[in-house]
């Protein structure tokens, strides 16, 4: 009689156990980011006037997401002009992003689709807060209420 055999436990059964344990630590490292995206962190609010990108940064048609503090902020720039919204979806909290190619803003969770003002276009969410964005001296700047 080997010794696996008193314990009770085979080779075999480690073997698998240790299959399980390391496929479970697979799954986390990689759900991790999976779960970052979809659940903003809690961080403190910030206020008043924040100096977030260089005017350049964000071309005709293009976006850029923000985390100020607690706050998700979505800045887009269409026709010359930049919108920006809090990108935490009404809905189900997930990220919100710009499809460029339709000029819509969507959240990739439940399909919900708005307005470059926030406003929804379609559904489950509710429209999204709109944001004081403005240009000085080259630079955009979100005023934080």
């Amino acid at each position: 009689m080997d010794s696996a055999s008193v314990s009770g436990t085979s080779r075999r059964g480690l073997l698998g156990a240790a299959c399980v344990v390391s496929g479970c630590a697979l799954c986390a490292m990689a759900g991790a980011p999976v779960v970052k995206y979809l659940a903003p962190q809690k961080g403190k609010a910030l206020k008043g006037p924040q100096n977030v990108a260089a005017s350049e940064e964000i071309p005709d048609g293009g976006s850029k997401l923000f985390v100020l503090g607690s706050l998700y902020a979505l800045v887009v720039r269409t026709a010359g002009k930049l919108a920006a919204v809090n990108a935490t979806c009404t809905h189900a909290g997930c990220i919100i992003e710009w499809d460029g190619k339709a000029g819509i803003i969507k959240c990739n969770c439940h399909g919900a689709q708005f307005e470059t003002s926030g406003r929804k276009i379609s559904g489950p969410a509710k429209d999204q807060a709109p944001l004081e964005v403005r240009e000085a001296e080259g630079r955009i700047i979100l005023d934080l209420k």
